[in-house]
């Protein structure tokens, strides 16, 4: 397990620097100019993945009485049969992606989503 290690002279923490002539992994303080050798020569990286993708799950089915979002009386539902949904624009994944509809079952006991 990593730890932060700290300067002992001016208490800022340590940061990784590579000694290339001596192939080896130093700590160093970037406010004076205390350097050691890191004792594990190892540097971590957490790297953080966000899911882009639409998610028809966070879809509140309260959205099926809304009266500001148009209704359409020409789909079919996969789930129920019903012929009425509500639908607004949504992105489809990630800030670039395509706009893409989604649509709402009004049944109240169905509430399936889909996009088109």
């Amino acid at each position: 397990m990593a730890t932060i290690q700290f300067c002992p002279e001016c208490n800022n923490m340590l940061y990784p620097k590579e000694d290339r002539a001596e192939k080896k992994l130093l700590l160093s303080c970037r406010h004076c100019e205390y350097e050691k050798s890191a004792e594990n020569p190892t540097v971590y990286i957490h790297k953080l993945k966000k899911d882009t993708a639409m998610r028809l799950d966070l879809v509140d089915p309260a959205l099926a009485v809304d009266p500001t979002l148009p209704r359409t009386y020409d789909t079919n539902c996969d789930k129920c049969g019903g012929n009425e949904a509500v639908f607004f624009m949504s992105r489809s994944g990630g800030k670039d992606s395509d706009m893409a509809l989604v649509f709402l079952c009004v049944n109240s006991d169905c509430h399936n989503k889909w996009l088109n």
